[in-house]
């Protein structure tokens, strides 16, 4: 097996974990609905990030990024982990409250409204698979 199939191969297997884990996730989340989603999120966070912290430091990466960081990207990640714990809240939420089903009709949606933001202020160009792909993922969530 060549190293290209072999890493196709373990991506497709990532992929379909990661989704399985993900469907399963609003379980434990349901089981969870004595504290609030404010709570559940503040602790995902605080241990995702001392969990990055120590993978860093044994992999002893800290340092350079530590000394390679700068504002910039300080900011823009800082704004993406805004909307990543907004996006996490509301699944939260919606787990806990018996919304699964609205929160992944949510989840096909919002990549629809990142195509048309593309193909408005960068004029992207989509082929006719992509777009006879685009059709059906419209004629799904409809």
């Amino acid at each position: 097996m060549s190293y290209a199939r072999a890493g196709a191969e373990a991506g497709l297997l990532a992929a379909i974990i990661s989704n399985v884990l993900l469907g399963l996730s609003s379980l434990y989340w349901k089981a969870l609905d004595e504290m609030s989603p404010f709570a559940l999120l503040s602790y995902r966070v605080v241990f995702s990030t001392v969990s990055v912290t120590l993978i860093l430091l044994v992999r002893k990466e800290l340092k350079c990024l530590l000394l390679e960081i700068k504002w910039k990207d300080i900011s823009l990640h800082g704004a993406a982990a805004i909307l990543v714990a907004c996006n996490w809240g509301v699944f939260i939420w919606a787990s806990i409250h018996s919304r699964v089903f609205e929160s992944g009709l949510g989840y096909l949606i919002a990549p629809l409204f990142g195509i048309g933001l593309g193909l408005v202020f960068y004029k992207e160009f989509i082929s006719v698979f992509k777009g006879v792909a685009l059709f059906f993922v419209v004629l799904s969530v409809l």
